[in-house]
């Protein structure tokens, strides 16, 4: 699982005396005062109003995927070439792969659409940031599919797939996955101090910071982790890897939606 729910500004970065005044789509500003499971949830679901239907239309598409795999030999041909090169470079194809489908992608998509075309060195800083947490994050899920491929095996049937989806769901994605974009890119947004960090874990940051985000993962990925779980295990990170690539596109997008 792998999901870029924080989207960075794309005109400011933060730093512009002129800040954009277009709403930012983000997940991790809540009020200090009386927060509760309802404040949670609530950034959550604001998000989940503009993207139930793209989000179902790129679980669609993946469906799609899936079921040309299994009945068209070449594309299924050509998928298994990329699995064995995936194979053949181990989580180094992982900690290269993500970095690019969910860090430069994205930004390549906001200047080839006008969104943002300035290159300035702000903006090249949270790229490379960017790039260093999602090439963590690629370590880390490719990690943890090899782990299930070593306990449940390659098959796709409904048992072992089903367990794989809620152990990347309900125990990955809560314990890992998700936490570790809340805290990384949480970290970017203090200005980098520790000091800030350390106050904004101790303001009910799980509560505050991923369950709104955790809200927004299981909707998009529960459906697609279960399309990517039918797929040879050597697929399984090149499909998770796309799909997130799509879902950072789409995020970008929405964001700078008037």
């Amino acid at each position: 699982m792998l999901l870029l729910l924080q989207t960075p500004k794309t005109q400011d970065h933060g730093m512009n005396p002129h800040p954009s005044t277009e709403p930012e789509l983000t997940l991790l500003q809540h009020p200090r005062a009386r927060f509760t499971i309802r404040h949670a949830v609530a950034p959550g679901v604001a998000v989940l109003r503009q993207l139930w239907l793209p989000f179902v239309m790129i679980q669609f598409v993946g469906l799609a995927v899936v079921v040309v795999y299994f009945t068209w030999a070449p594309f299924a041909t050509t998928c298994d070439r990329i699995g064995e090169v995936k194979k053949s470079m181990g989580v180094l194809f992982a900690m290269l792969v993500m970095p690019v489908a969910a860090g430069v992608v994205p930004e390549l998509f906001k200047t080839f659409t006008g969104i943002d075309r300035v290159w300035d060195k702000a903006r090249l800083k949270h790229l490379a940031y960017a790039m260093g947490v999602f090439c963590i994050a690629g370590l880390f899920v490719d990690t943890f599919y090899q782990a299930l491929a070593h306990f449940f095996g390659n098959s796709n049937g409904i048992k072992v797939v089903a367990a794989k989806v809620l152990i990347d769901q309900l125990i990955y994605s809560t314990t890992v996955g998700v936490p570790w974009m809340a805290l990384a890119f949480g970290f970017e947004r203090v200005g980098f101090s520790f000091g800030k960090l350390r106050t904004r874990l101790a303001d009910q940051w799980y509560l505050k910071e991923v369950m709104p985000m955790l809200l927004v993962c299981w909707v998009y990925w529960f459906p697609m982790t279960i399309l990517m779980y039918m797929l040879p295990t050597s697929l399984t990170f090149v499909f998770g890897a796309t799909a997130s690539a799509a879902s950072a596109i789409l995020l970008v997008a929405v964001a700078r939606r008037k």
